[in-house]
Order: C-alpha cells, then structure tokens, then sequence
C-alpha cells in the first residue's frame, strides 16, 4: 500500500466518532476492587504492590542503555522520556495499589501516558522516518498528559469523561496492528513490537480476569498483568538495543 497514513487516519476517524457517540465514560468505582487483598506487613495488597518492581528495573535499564548509546537529539529524547515514565509506572502503579481510589489512580495512569506516547512515536519513526519524532513527541506527549487530566478533572464536577484516556492508550495499538499488516519494515524490530504487543494484550487479559485467575491458580490476575506489562517494557528495551546497534552501524 502506497500511502498507509491515509490508512492510520481513516481508522483515527472511525474510532474518534464511537468514542463520541458513545458520551462521556465515567472510571467505575469497582475497578478498585482487586482480588489481592493479602497484607504482608505494612504493606496492603502486598502482590498488587510489589508486582511493580520489575517496571524500576527495566526502566533503569532502558535509561542506562540510552544514556550510553550514540542516539542524538529527538530520537534519544524520545526514548529517555519513555524509560523515566517506565521508571515512575513503577512507583505511580505501587502506590496506587497501596490505597486504590480515583486520586492515586491518576499517578499511575499519568506515567502511563509518558511510555505510550513516546514509543508510539518511536513506532511511526520507524515506518515513517526521522521526521516524526520531534513532532510526534511534542505533539503527542501533551495530549496524553491531557487525558489523564482531563479524566481527573471531569471526576471531581462530577461528569467522568475516560474517553481521551481510552483514545490516548488503545488507538496507538489499532494503529500498530495495521501497520504490522499492511507495512513491512525491519524483522527484528517487527519481531520485537510483536512481542511487545502480544504482551500487552496479555496484560489486558488478566486485568480483565483478575479474580477468575485468582481463584484458579490463587496469584491476582492484576498482579499477572504488572509482570507481563513490565514483560512488554522489556522488549521495548530489546528495541532500544537494536536501535543503538542499527545507528552506530550507520555511523
């Protein structure tokens, strides 16, 4: 296909307009209700919490691995964005879970954003080309920071609206399925955001499941999901590793 942006913007519109005529979302409360509710300690929904720890880790990585490499300016930028917002899911996700309420929701959906937005952005550089990471990063990464904001907000007045949130963390995946489908691009990082999305479904699957897979193998489908997240955190490091050895061969 000659011109797949025109692909990504037709799918943009047909999400924008269900998300519209669907009217505002509001965060229902009994998200908050985890299946783990073991208390280890000091520590409440102990699994929940600690299961966030692997996001330190890999974000660590990701930030050393970058600091070390030879990418420049918007390119570097995009990625070290992306591994201190791997870094603070950690810690946002931890203490969220340590007393789950729509306040302390919004400091793990906010580091959230900072990984989707710059690896989405890092995704169209990589079938697109340079030019998209200056735009895409400042572009994109306000409008992330926004949703949650925005959520936050229309929680407190009482008219909950998750429906830019929703567009900000699920469209980048629509648009990378079709990509994957209708654009060829490099096998190893074709291979590797496989992977990182195949992980990221997972997670989405044991959220969803959480006290189904807690009563059958009695570990919190929630807790699942942080790992294999942090799973999909460290195949986007892979990425960043293969970016490196692709721009110094280049140099």
């Amino acid at each position: 296909m000659k011109n797949p942006i025109y692909t990504l913007l037709g799918a943009f519109v047909l999400v924008l307009v269900i998300m519209l005529l669907t009217g505002p979302i509001a965060q229902d409360l009994v998200y908050h209700r985890f299946a783990d509710t073991l208390k280890i300690g000091p520590i409440p929904n102990f699994w929940n919490v600690i299961s966030n720890f692997p996001f330190c880790v890999t974000g660590a990585v990701g930030i050393l691995v970058i600091s070390k490499s030879s990418l420049r300016g918007w390119h570097k930028w995009n990625w070290i964005i992306l591994f201190v917002g791997v870094f603070l899911t950690g810690i946002g996700s931890s203490w969220y879970h340590l007393d789950p309420t729509n306040d302390s929701l919004v400091w793990d959906r906010l580091p959230m954003v900072v990984i989707f937005m710059p690896f989405f952005t890092i995704c169209l550089h990589y079938y697109f080309g340079d030019k998209w990471l200056k735009p895409g990063l400042l572009i994109l990464l306000p409008t992330g920071l926004f949703s949650v904001i925005y959520w936050a907000y229309t929680e407190t007045i009482g008219t909950g609206d998750l429906r830019l949130y929703a567009l900000v963390q699920f469209f980048p995946m629509v648009a990378l399925t079709v990509l994957l489908v209708i654009k060829k691009t490099a096998s190893g990082f074709r291979k590797l955001l496989l992977l990182v999305m195949l992980s990221y479904i997972s997670a989405k699957f044991c959220e969803h499941f959480d006290t189904i897979i807690d009563d059958v193998i009695g570990f919190s489908g929630h807790s699942l999901k942080h790992l294999f997240a942090a799973l999909a955190t460290w195949f986007m490091v892979r990425i960043a590793i293969l970016n490196t050895a692709n721009d110094e061969q280049n140099e």
